[in-house]
């Protein structure tokens, strides 16, 4: 569905309560569910390719600014596994200062600063050579601004954004009534993006290696950083060749 049509399908169902609203606060309204569903159900899905570059010490690779958590990273075409920083102990005591074989790609992967405006990808081992990569991710998905766009979850799915809409305009209306109307379309809200987060789950198993950040704080920060993205510094353009 294209915004202009959740607009008008949000209209009729205001309409329907006695509610007006202006079409940029209805747009606003949505924008919030698609980008809280997305967050929550991570079903935003983006793939990307670039080159790990050794130029800049091998340590790690800036990513774009709308990741939140990684799905399947692959090295030359390997699949890497999800490790976490603190399990890197088990494997090598002096992991640090591991380098890979100009042979062999790294065979783990972590990321760091989610939610902040420069998010990165770590491998161990480190490598010794530039290495080609491929990304997918889940996203916070920039904000649906033009009529024609298109949210970018499961189709399926795009009538959440109205379900959360709907219920937030007529919470604002402070009446009873409507504000138990509201309380119901909210756990409808909740339970479709729970749908959808069992089906992401269930295709993409690696998630359950990330932990979620819940840090409500970091999370709004993210959001707006999405909206309106800042320019980055040049020694952060390390995915010049991003392909979406």
């Amino acid at each position: 569905m294209q915004l202009t049509e959740l607009r008008s399908t949000l209209k009729r169902m205001l309409d329907e309560d006695g509610v007006y609203r202006p079409d940029n606060v209805l747009d606003n309204s949505l924008n919030d569910g698609y980008q809280l569903a997305s967050a929550l159900s991570q079903g935003c899905e983006r793939t990307v390719s670039f080159t790990y570059s050794v130029s800049t010490g091998g340590y790690c690779a800036y990513l774009p600014s709308d990741f939140f958590l990684p799905v399947g990273i692959y090295a030359e075409g390997q699949r890497m596994l999800p490790v976490r920083v603190a399990d890197l102990y088990f494997l090598n005591v002096s992991w640090v200062d591991s380098i890979a074989t100009a042979q062999l790609p790294p065979t783990y992967y972590w990321t760091l600063g989610a939610l902040g405006a420069t998010p990165s990808l770590w491998l161990y081992p480190r490598p010794v050579v530039d290495t080609r990569m491929r990304m997918t991710y889940s996203a916070i998905p920039e904000r649906l601004v033009n009529d024609a766009n298109v949210p970018k979850i499961p189709t399926e799915y795009h009538y959440i954004l109205v379900q959360y809409a709907y219920a937030w305009e007529l919470l604002k209306e402070r009446g009873p009534l409507l504000a138990n109307k509201a309380y119901r379309e909210f756990v409808k809200f909740s339970q479709q993006v729970n749908d959808l987060q069992a089906i992401v789950y269930r295709r993409a198993p690696d998630r359950e290696w990330q932990m979620v950040p819940w840090d409500i704080e970091a999370v709004r920060r993210k959001l707006f950083n999405v909206e309106t993205p800042k320019q980055q510094e040049p020694q952060q353009r390390d995915l010049q060749d991003l392909t979406a």
